[in-house]
């Protein structure tokens, strides 16, 4: 199960464990060194309007960020990482979605210089996150000179269906549609039938699918399938191909 908590004076030391293991990665682009403990500087420190979280996945932690608040509604990433070995499943996708939602409005991140497979990995994770447009551009930045720059606006998104609010919903004169969150919407068409529907993007095109009928296809499934589609874009696999494959197994 994953979770997002706050950094707090009791948790300090995790965070500061897993910054040291980002900054280890990161050693070889940013040139540094540990200090005679063997401990690397943190160029983030959690001050000011600079606050930490942790990705803890079944009670384990594995991953930090650092968000500063940099104006109303403003928000600059400014340290973000997930343990190697937990990177599979999109689970770095779903961590800063779940940190998108949290805190909606203007956000920019940045890459230093030959940081180009986090570059791929923001454009990613931008782009499936409602389909999310953004500007990119080379910035001159005062602390680590010229990066690659990303700035998007993250709409605050509306409530997640419910069971109830699926199972009562009724036809009309007109087709509905009753969305829930990644492009998982579901379609009560005008002779009641209930279709789980999914909008999406690959390779720049805008597509949509049919995931199921509802109740034969839940909520839960329909959202686990909608995941599933979101994780194999994510790792540069077209989701329909990939999707017949798994029904000819």
């Amino acid at each position: 199960m994953m979770k997002i908590i706050p950094v707090t004076e009791n948790n300090l030391t995790v965070y500061l464990n897993l910054a040291q293991c980002y900054e280890a990665e990161f050693s070889r682009l940013t040139h540094k060194k540990p200090d005679a403990k063997g401990l690397f500087e943190l160029d983030t420190q959690l001050v000011g309007e600079v606050m930490g979280l942790l990705l803890m996945i079944d009670q384990c932690p594995v991953g930090i960020a650092a968000i500063a608040v940099t104006g109303k509604k403003h928000y600059e990433v400014s340290e973000f990482y997930i343990v190697p070995s937990f990177r599979h499943h999109s689970r770095g996708m779903k961590f800063a979605h779940r940190l998108w939602n949290m805190f909606p409005g203007e956000w920019e991140i940045k890459q230093i210089e030959g940081a180009q497979y986090a570059s791929i990995f923001w454009r990613k994770t931008i782009t499936a996150f409602n389909n999310t447009p953004y500007q990119e551009e080379h910035y001159n930045d005062p602390y680590w000179g010229i990066v690659t720059r990303q700035r998007f606006i993250a709409e605050e998104t509306l409530p997640l269906l419910t069971d109830t609010e699926v199972q009562n919903a009724v036809p009309s004169d007109t087709n509905i549609k009753l969305y829930d969150r990644q492009g998982l919407y579901l379609l009560i068409k005008t002779t009641g039938g209930k279709l789980w529907r999914l909008k999406y993007r690959y390779e720049g095109i805008e597509r949509s699918v049919t995931l199921g009928m509802y109740p034969k296809l839940s909520l839960n499934d329909a959202r686990t399938m909608a995941e599933q589609f979101h994780s194999d874009i994510a790792d540069d696999i077209d989701p329909a191909l990939r999707r017949k494959e798994r029904k000819h197994l």
